[in-house]
């Protein structure tokens, strides 16, 4: 093995921290510590778990690839309504109007701006 092989194999990256701000329905700063043994995300239906692995999505998978909530979809095949707009102004719900068409409410209004790091 060569020395340079070796020293790509030693290499190793761990995420530590996990950095959210404005991100869905998390207003503010929002910081999730990593532990290099792994972590576990539990909560109750609609209490963020998705939201949080859709804002890791977001920082590390490139945009062409990137399938947002593929946990709602079943099959993974289902279009999902979220985007990076949407999670960035923080739609929370959607209602129907007068004419029986739903409307997202958002938690943010435009512009807006959400920072993951």
């Amino acid at each position: 093995m060569s020395e340079l092989t070796q020293m790509y194999e030693d290499e190793k990256f761990y995420l530590q921290r996990f950095q959210i701000y404005n991100w869905g329905t998390f207003n503010g700063l929002h910081v999730f510590n990593v532990s290099k043994l792994g972590m576990v995300i539990t909560g109750e239906s609609g209490s963020g778990k998705s939201t949080i692995l859709d804002a890791n999505s977001a920082l590390l998978v490139p945009s062409n690839k990137r399938r947002y909530n593929l946990a709602s979809t079943n099959d993974g095949k289902k279009r999902s309504d979220r985007s990076d707009v949407t999670y960035v102004l923080g739609a929370w719900s959607k209602k129907g109007d007068s004419n029986n068409q739903e409307k997202t409410e958002f938690l943010r209004t435009s512009p807006n701006y959400s920072v993951l790091a």
